[in-house]
């Protein structure tokens, strides 16, 4: 009888521990459930709970359950006294700082998380610190902040500056940046396996991508790229574009990237500031991007600044950035209407002067947009960056702050593929392709235009 209570009691401490580890023991036979046969879609979603965190397991009052729970840890310890330690310190905190960085796992299920496992009776620093985030999760919008503030920035990355940015408030708000500068310093000195492949892309790049852009006038024209130094320019591009954020808003994203990178694009590009719509008003972007300027500036020049994007003295000027290594824009890329915001392009649906390389008009017939002939009127009229920044001056309209960049010219904003040809005139290719196989040569069978179109869409 004793011999029967004995074993009934261990099993009771055996399914408690997979309790308490969140698995859902199957039913099934006593050999099965010992066995722990059981496949991941057993393991059971963690419940919210409040934090407790004592530095040493308490025995609970209460039923028989919390007391088999707690009698589990017990057993835990005896086997192994820092195993609850190792676990939610280690692996445990490391997994949960994994999928919060890579977005898996939101701050709030971090918190909860963390508070369930110190709830049952595990115990560890950084677990009680993760578990008191966001005020023991009574203020879920301090999450985020405090988990920042406790995990850290990723290896290798730069520090968050703020830089006030004029707003919907009719005050000038603390906005972050990650200045291309101190970023650019942060991977040198610390994540060379990052430098290397992803800014400078190999031995000798430097100087191949100069060698094959070295008769164009941005390299001829070029205040700070002597040949002598085309081993240690990194030729730097800018992207920006607007995305979804909700159903109301959406935000600006803007980053930079080496042209000699390798790897995936999400790996290659860096963060320099993202914007929410809602709260621009007309001088907004133009402030964020003299500040970009100001940074690719000190990251041409390859040591750190004296003065601030204000012009405001600071001290640690003059010491290299990355061991000689610096950088220059040599590109920009986005969608029409990003072009249209940072550099005053004209609409592509306006009357008089829609293009920004050129005079083409729908207003001028000697100036017609859709006269592509040898001899149109409009290939007289193209720009160049000397030209164009000319003509706004005398007709008295704004240079773009993105001019401001040393060396930055206007044949170096790019019109990206995606916009101008996939979403562009192939589009229109295609669909007439399909029209003239469809409804003209009716390939695909059907009587009425209506029949054919339903036909083609079942292809």
């Amino acid at each position: 009888m004793r011999s029967n209570i004995a074993i009934m009691w261990k099993v009771c401490l055996l399914v408690t521990i997979l309790l308490q580890l969140g698995v859902a023991v199957k039913k099934g036979s006593m050999k099965r459930r010992i066995a722990g046969d059981f496949d991941p879609d057993d393991i059971a979603p963690p419940e919210p709970s409040s934090s407790s965190r004592d530095p040493a397991p308490i025995r609970r009052k209460g039923g028989v359950l919390q007391r088999l729970r707690q009698d589990a840890f017990d057993v835990m310890e005896d086997v192994h006294p820092d195993l609850k330690n190792r676990i939610v310190d280690g692996p445990f905190i490391h997994d949960l700082k994994y999928l919060w960085g890579k977005s898996k796992l939101s701050s709030v299920w971090v918190q909860k998380l963390a508070a369930s496992a110190a709830q049952s009776g595990a115990t560890g620093q950084i677990l009680d610190r993760v578990a008191a985030t966001g005020s023991d999760g009574n203020h879920p919008k301090n999450l985020f902040r405090d988990l920042k503030s406790l995990f850290g920035l990723p290896p290798g990355c730069a520090d968050m500056d703020y830089i006030e940015v004029p707003t919907k408030s009719g005050r000038k708000t603390p906005h972050p940046v990650f200045w291309p500068h101190k970023f650019f310093a942060s991977l040198y000195k610390h994540r060379q396996d990052i430098w290397n492949n992803r800014i400078v892309g190999g031995d000798g790049a430097c100087r191949q991508y100069w060698e094959s852009v070295a008769d164009t006038d941005f390299v001829r024209q070029h205040p700070f790229l002597p040949r002598s130094h085309w081993d240690f320019i990194i030729p730097v591009g800018f992207h920006g574009d607007g995305g979804g954020f909700n159903k109301h808003d959406s935000l600006y994203g803007m980053a930079w990237n080496s042209l000699l990178a390798h790897g995936q694009t999400i790996q290659t590009r860096f963060l320099f500031t993202v914007m929410r719509k809602s709260d621009m008003v007309a001088d907004s972007l133009d402030t964020v991007l003299r500040a970009y300027a100001w940074s690719m500036n000190v990251l041409l020049s390859g040591e750190t600044p004296h003065q601030n994007w204000l012009g405001h003295d600071i001290p640690g000027g003059g010491m290299p950035l990355a061991g000689g290594y610096r950088g220059t824009l040599v590109q920009c890329r986005g969608d029409w209407q990003f072009f249209c915001q940072i550099f005053y392009f004209p609409q592509w649906n306006c009357a008089d002067v829609m293009c920004p390389f050129c005079r083409a008009s729908s207003t001028d017939p000697t100036l017609a947009w859709s006269d592509t002939s040898p001899t149109a009127g409009w290939r007289a009229t193209r720009w160049t960056h000397d030209t164009y920044l000319a003509w706004r001056r005398g007709a008295g309209l704004a240079i773009p702050m993105l001019f401001l960049v040393i060396g930055f010219r206007l044949e170096c904003v790019n019109i990206d593929v995606l916009h101008t040809v996939d979403q562009g005139i192939a589009s229109h290719i295609i669909g007439s392709i399909m029209w003239y196989l469809a409804v003209i040569r009716c390939v695909f069978g059907g009587r009425t235009i209506s029949e054919k179109v339903n036909n083609l869409k079942k292809i």
